[in-house]
């Protein structure tokens, strides 16, 4: 008999296995976001001004949040997939001349986002000045 303790873990996944195991197509952990991160995805869109001055660029941007918002509320959207939208936004602000910085109330936003998306969010926490 096989026997585990694995103290306090906090994982998308965990896989105990008394012998081999065999993943054959891969394996997601998808989150549903605690209240506080759909307020800084919230609180991200309301302010995307401060971010994409092109309204063209914001609409899209606004768009993209808005399904994120849904995802996560749901549980569909996996921390690197969150991660991989934020960083694209962030990308279209620098590309725009914006300096993204957890000053500003998008920024601040972004920064929360970041941290709680925890290794996922390592690159995006960089990209905040």
């Amino acid at each position: 008999m096989t026997s585990f303790n694995t103290g306090n873990q906090q994982a998308g996944n965990i896989n105990m296995v008394g012998g081999n195991q065999f993943i054959q197509g891969g394996q997601y952990a998808y989150t549903v976001a605690p209240p506080e991160v759909l307020a800084a995805l919230e609180t991200l869109r309301r302010h995307l001004a401060e971010l994409l001055p092109d309204p063209a660029e914001r609409a899209k941007a606004d768009r993209e949040l808005h399904h994120l918002d849904q995802g996560l509320a749901a549980g569909h959207v996996t921390k690197t997939e969150a991660a991989n939208l934020l960083s694209r936004i962030v990308d279209a602000a620098q590309a725009a001349g914006t300096i993204v910085s957890a000053a500003t109330r998008a920024g601040a936003a972004v920064t929360a986002l970041a941290h709680w998306l925890g290794p996922a969010g390592a690159a995006l926490t960089q990209m905040i000045h």
